[in-house]
């Protein structure tokens, strides 16, 4: 991956996207002391490097047991982030983010379905 790259501007992407959202909670976290928004942060991470792992393997064209791997490490990082979520009271990711890592996905070269796919309105609203 060279910088300038599809990939590289694409991962840069989804990594400020994710690391915004993170602050945001943190900072919220902090203010509150909650300790659900810091076990929700903490998936927040947790997700997004399974997620990096995932769109790395695939843009390398690593086998397909250890995308297989990453995917089912991912799985359960997305898991974990929506249950801490639910108990923080933060149901879903912000559009921007999930427009970021609908663009990771297709910069690596995986296929892009369903709910990943924004409209042109829905991420002119997330940005």
């Amino acid at each position: 991956m060279t910088a300038g790259s599809p990939l590289a501007d694409a991962l840069a992407g989804f990594l400020t996207a994710a690391a915004d959202h993170w602050a945001a909670v943190r900072t919220a976290a902090d203010g509150t002391a909650e300790p659900l928004l810091r076990e929700y942060t903490d998936a927040v991470s947790a997700e997004t490097d399974a997620t990096v792992a995932v769109a790395l393997a695939c843009a390398d064209r690593a086998p397909g047991y250890e995308i297989a791997v990453a995917r089912r490490v991912r799985r359960v990082t997305v898991a974990a982030r929506r249950a801490a979520g639910r108990r923080a009271g933060i149901p879903t990711l912000p559009a921007v983010l999930v427009a970021a890592r609908a663009d990771l996905w297709a910069a690596a070269g995986w296929p892009v379905s369903g709910a990943a796919v924004l409209s042109p309105r829905a991420r002119e609203v997330a940005v």
